[in-house]
């Protein structure tokens, strides 16, 4: 008969029987039973012995809120929905915001995601910083513009801007990075459009991994908005290693992504942070294709 042994360090060793789920310890005297990983895989076991008390048989519910998928480390982050927390900043009411990257991450950008009521609103000014909007759902006005799902809109530095929710529920992504001049050459100007009019390209040559992007490649732009599109199967054609910094945030499906020796299953809804010189791979997996909206930093002479 083969047995689980519990894998949690304790003073009082547990030891679970897979067929019966019978406890072959004294459980109630265990002050790790709340983490044990063996009644984690099966919960039932807890309702099999009679010396736990009636909290902790509640265990196998209750404690599923200790559970998540995100993953914080040095070099990367999966900041997965199931632990968002909400952030109020200065110029935003009516909405919701969860700041998912920022730089006490270690990142060199902000990225937000932010849920507006109608009528709630943003406004201020970008001061020196760079702003790129884009909604994920719903509609809002931006100044004099309209703008839909799939909308965007990109504001330079010393713009003020005003942001209005126009329908019950509006779902906007929001990159922030300071601005960084270069010599000669003039910083962009307001950008609005839709990733529907923006053309599509095969990425490196493979038709089923397709690059939209939604800012010129212009030298005066010191970031990059793209769209990556791979249908079932596609994945990136080797593993990236580059000086360039990522947060991105997945739009629909999903599939596989390794970021430096560790391998997450990710899909619609998570955020990823990913430092320079992170390798960093991805293969989209399930029924349908895999998108994800993402940023980088690009055109300035490295340090």
């Amino acid at each position: 008969m083969k047995t689980i042994k519990c894998k949690v360090k304790s003073p009082v060793a547990k030891v679970i029987n897979e067929s019966s789920g019978d406890c072959k310890r004294r459980a109630d005297t265990c002050l790790n039973l709340i983490f044990c990983e063996c009644i984690l895989a099966r919960g039932e076991a807890a309702e099999y012995c009679s010396k736990i008390p009636a909290w902790r048989r509640a265990f196998p519910s209750t404690m599923l809120s200790a559970l998540t998928r995100t993953v914080v480390r040095p070099d990367h982050a999966l900041i997965a929905p199931d632990g968002y927390v909400p952030s109020v900043l200065p110029g935003w009411s009516g909405c919701t915001i969860h700041v998912q990257i920022s730089a006490q991450l270690g990142a060199r950008f902000a990225q937000w995601q932010v849920t507006l009521e109608k009528n709630g609103r943003g406004e201020g000014a970008t001061f020196g910083y760079e702003f790129f909007i884009y909604v994920l759902a719903g509609s809002i006005q931006l100044g004099n513009e309209k703008i839909g799902p799939g909308g965007y809109a990109y504001l330079p530095p010393g713009t003020p801007y005003s942001v209005r929710g126009l329908v019950k529920t509006s779902r906007l992504l929001v990159f922030r990075k300071r601005y960084e001049p270069l010599a000669g050459v003039e910083a962009p100007s307001l950008i609005v459009g839709n990733e529907a009019g923006r053309p599509e390209a095969p990425f490196l040559g493979d038709p089923q991994a397709r690059l939209k992007t939604l800012l010129p490649d212009e030298m005066g732009f010191d970031l990059a908005i793209n769209i990556f599109t791979y249908d079932p199967g596609a994945s990136l054609p080797f593993v990236e290693t580059h000086i360039m910094e990522h947060g991105m945030v997945f739009l629909t499906g999903g599939g596989v992504y390794r970021l430096g020796d560790h391998w997450y299953p990710v899909q619609a809804g998570d955020a990823l942070w990913i430092a320079p010189y992170c390798p960093q791979w991805f293969i989209a997996a399930g029924p349908g294709p895999a998108r994800y909206i993402y940023y980088k930093d690009v055109n300035r002479q490295p340090l």
